[in-house]
């Protein structure tokens, strides 16, 4: 079996989903599985598709705004599939060479952006016989640019999700509840999160906290990790700014005292979720699902205007964690985990269960279900 897994690298999540599924895919199907990631955009005969999406990063870091007034202006039945075909035809043209030159058994788009043009580019090649899936990439809301009567299934991360397709009127046989994918390295460390800290030369036997702040670096930790440092000087930082390498040197050069490690992009996000005690975070839905898939505490630091509404709540809701969304706030809810063992206990123990690590097993399942072969577990 063949699978075709269709992202657009806007922040790091939908490549970090991607590979959750691919990998799912191999360890639980065996070896007569295979897939291939593509970002479509990046490889569309002509600029304009991803130099709209370079746009992403810089617009979330600085006038964060702007994107939701895009978002819920596109957020409505038909109106973004009008935009997306205007300016997709070169992405649609380049899938359909994908797909004709691949032939996959099904498709799965990993980002709500591939979805109607990959459903256009499988008509025009005359691929009904191939499923296409939609993974929704979200915690709590659903665009209206995932909809679309011709996807064959919908995955969904949790009971939100189910019901906000219901309501935009996908039919209950065509939407599953399978969790949302992440690598199967989250919470399988067997080691002690003290070895951990060891082996990545941190402080052993200091409380830990992991700060984040998405793949593209977004949000005030230039303010925050200072503060943080300020109130609470026991409590070990580990802050990883992204790809904003901007935000990176100016902490760096800010002279924070050696309980705090500042990074870059990194590919070891499972161990250093392993060997923090809690984790703030902006509201990204793959990360808080690595997050409580690794069993630990969340603070959500902050919710990007559209797609993360809703996540926040969802997080207090199910009882992992807290909303926090002043630089007052994050203290406190600091303060309170990092000096109270049993509170971070309580919460990690409803994270581990509202994050289980069988959802890449589950969207396997249902792909091979979908395109009818049987492959050997």
């Amino acid at each position: 079996m063949h699978v075709v897994i269709l992202m657009s690298d806007t922040g790091g999540g939908h490549r970090s989903l991607s590979r959750a599924i691919a990998t799912g895919l191999e360890r639980h199907l065996g070896a007569r599985v295979r897939s291939t990631i593509v970002d479509p955009f990046s490889v569309a005969p002509t600029r304009l598709p991803s130099a709209i999406l370079g746009l992403y990063g810089p617009i979330i870091q600085r006038v964060p705004g702007i994107y939701g007034w895009v978002y819920d202006a596109l957020d409505a039945p038909g109106r973004f599939a009008a935009v997306g075909r205007r300016l997709g035809r070169p992405v649609i043209a380049q899938l359909r060479q994908l797909l004709t030159r691949e032939q996959p058994d099904g498709v799965v788009c990993a980002h709500a952006l591939t979805t109607t043009l990959a459903l256009d580019a499988l008509d025009e090649v005359g691929g009904e016989r191939i499923p296409l899936a939609a993974m929704v990439t979200e915690l709590a809301t659903v665009h209206w640019s995932w909809i679309d009567h011709r996807v064959s299934r919908y995955f969904a991360a949790t009971d939100e999700v189910v019901g906000a397709l219901r309501a935009h009127g996908v039919p209950p046989g065509r939407v599953q509840l399978t969790g949302l994918p992440v690598g199967h390295q989250f919470g399988a460390i067997e080691e002690s999160p003290e070895e951990t800290r060891r082996r990545l030369r941190l402080i052993a036997n200091r409380t830990t906290a992991l700060v984040l702040a998405g793949g593209e670096g977004s949000g005030r930790l230039a303010e925050l990790v200072p503060r943080l440092t300020a109130v609470l000087p026991d409590l070990q930082l580990v802050v990883v700014c992204g790809r904003n390498e901007r935000l990176r040197r100016g902490l760096a050069g800010y002279g924070l005292p050696p309980t705090v490690r500042v990074l870059g992009f990194v590919d070891n996000m499972h161990e250093l979720m392993h060997a923090a005690d809690f984790v703030l975070t902006k509201g990204g839905p793959q990360t808080i699902a690595e997050t409580l898939a690794s069993g630990r505490p969340v603070v959500v630091t902050e919710l990007l205007p559209g797609q993360e509404r809703g996540n926040g709540a969802y997080v207090v809701r199910r009882g992992a964690g807290y909303l926090a969304l002043t630089v007052p706030d994050v203290l406190a809810a600091s303060r309170r985990l990092a000096s109270d063992e049993a509170e971070r206990r309580r919460l990690a123990v409803a994270a581990r269960q509202l994050g289980p690590r069988s959802a890449a097993a589950n969207v396997a399942d249902a792909l091979r279900a979908l395109a009818g072969e049987a492959v050997p577990a």
